[in-house]
């Protein structure tokens, strides 16, 4: 038996997004994301709205600049994330969505060889919570099958105050059972 009753499209793709930074020193990183995204789409009883569940996987590596002592500090961050959407299905896809990771933080120092590092304070891992609100609009491509979707994603990450804003883009690619997909979505 197929989920086609309540779920009526699955849909796989990637995203990227990029946001800045402002460290305490007042220096602006700007922090490029990767995301793997799965989406399934449910009818709010065949009417053109739709929930939207979905999971991310996500990466970010973000690279500091050397300072005149040949100092560098590497971070990269591994984030899961559940979201909970909901769209308007039409000739453009206007989407709501809030999101809650689990974000992995590794820091990393890198040293030249003439600087004895403190081996207490880094690498070091730390794990913290995130919560998002982000908007799209999509815009169904290639007869519907797949979904480009511009966002934008408000961002609180607990104990991280720097980041608030970020920009991206989600291509989606309908998969499954469904005879048609975003942007002619099954009512």
């Amino acid at each position: 038996m197929s989920p086609e009753g309540l779920i009526k499209l699955i849909g796989l793709g990637a995203s990227i997004s990029v946001a800045e930074r402002n460290d305490a020193s007042n220096i602006t990183t700007r922090l490029h994301q990767a995301e793997l995204v799965a989406q399934g789409y449910i009818s709010l009883d065949r009417t053109p709205w739709f929930l939207r569940p979905g999971f991310r996987l996500g990466f970010e590596y973000i690279p500091y600049p050397d300072d005149p002592k040949a100092l560098s500090i590497d971070e990269k961050t591994w984030s899961g994330t559940f979201e909970l959407g909901i769209l308007y299905e039409g000739f453009l896809i206007p989407s709501l969505s809030w999101q809650s990771s689990l974000v992995m933080r590794n820091l990393g120092l890198t040293t030249s060889s003439s600087i004895a590092p403190d081996s207490s304070a880094l690498p070091a891992t730390e794990w913290l919570n995130s919560q998002a609100l982000a908007w799209g609009l999509g815009i169904p491509v290639a007869s519907g099958q797949l979904l480009i979707e511009p966002f934008y994603r408000l961002t609180w990450i607990e104990g991280d105050e720097r980041r608030t804003g970020q920009w991206g883009m989600d291509a989606t690619w309908a998969l499954g059972w469904a005879e048609k997909s975003p942007g002619n979505i099954p009512k």
